[in-house]
């Protein structure tokens, strides 16, 4: 069985803008809490086939998972596969709801290793990282509001 979360966010910014941010994979560490480090293991930092290692520290736990990007609709959505002590599946979607707000879903789909008690690790699992990954859209949503393309991206 896999831990599946999904969460929600509405940014009062334009598409374009939010997209920026979220495209810009290499910046995910200033707004993704608990994404420690991103280290990119292909020439290419966007679209499919970028490949990276996310450092990522949740309490006590740190892990190096091994990503890659499988899909990119530009504009719209990235889904990145996982690989390491957790494996799954992820995607990061956004939807325009109107010239100034956007929604944002963060959906994952996971698999805990042994190591991290398998199914009654996703248990538990599966509430602290909600809390923390609604944290981080709330992060996301402040970022972009509070220093618009301050993260050197661009509309264009």
């Amino acid at each position: 069985m896999a831990l599946e979360i999904t969460i929600s966010i509405q940014i009062p910014a334009p598409a374009e803008l939010t997209w920026s941010y979220l495209a810009l994979i290499s910046d995910h560490v200033n707004w993704m809490l608990d994404a420690v480090s991103i280290d990119f293991d292909s020439p290419q930092q966007s679209g499919p086939g970028t490949k990276f290692v996310c450092a990522t520290r949740v309490g006590p736990f740190r892990l190096k998972d091994r990503m890659t990007v499988t899909d990119w609709q530009e504009g719209k959505s990235i889904s990145i596969a996982h690989k390491g002590l957790v494996t799954g599946t992820g995607v990061l979607a956004q939807l325009r709801l109107g010239e100034l707000l956007t929604e944002v879903t963060w959906s994952e789909k996971l698999v805990f290793g042994w190591l991290y008690g398998g199914r009654a690790g996703e248990l538990l699992a599966g509430t602290v990282l909600r809390r923390i990954w609604r944290r981080n859209l709330r992060q996301l949503s402040d970022r972009i509001l509070k220093d618009p393309l301050g993260h050197k991206g661009s509309l264009a």
